[in-house]
């Protein structure tokens, strides 16, 4: 029987970069939901349980704090991995998010796709 393939949540309303970063972990051999917006995101998580979470922290109708905040309530979802990408780099939302249980914080001009792929491969622990 053939091993089942990673499910990764892309919570992120740039849809040019959740559409890249789509296309490259599903080339990585990933299987990938995407959300444009927080409740949508949340929802998706609660249905699926994704193997690891892709979540960016300014999204329309709940941001990506609250997302997670809420995640972490939920049995099936308290200890998925979490990486958080974002153009904030403040002090107090790092520290706030941080409070919730990511894996990574990354900032998002500061990374390449190739980048991103590789951390979700490593934190799975998984060549896909």
């Amino acid at each position: 029987m053939p091993e089942q393939r990673k499910r990764i949540l892309i919570v992120e309303d740039d849809e040019t970069l959740s559409k890249a970063l789509g296309e490259a972990l599903a080339q990585a051999g990933f299987e990938v939901d995407i959300a444009g917006d927080g409740e949508l995101g949340l929802a998706l998580a609660k249905k699926s349980s994704p193997d690891l979470m892709i979540l960016d922290l300014t999204l329309p109708k709940l941001d990506g704090t609250e997302v997670l905040r809420r995640a972490r309530t939920e049995s099936a979802l308290a200890t998925t991995p979490t990486i958080i990408l974002t153009n904030r780099d403040d002090i107090e939302s790092l520290s706030q998010t941080l409070e919730s249980g990511p894996v990574d914080f990354l900032i998002k001009h500061e990374q390449r796709l190739e980048q991103v792929v590789a951390l979700v491969k490593k934190r799975l622990g998984a060549s896909a």
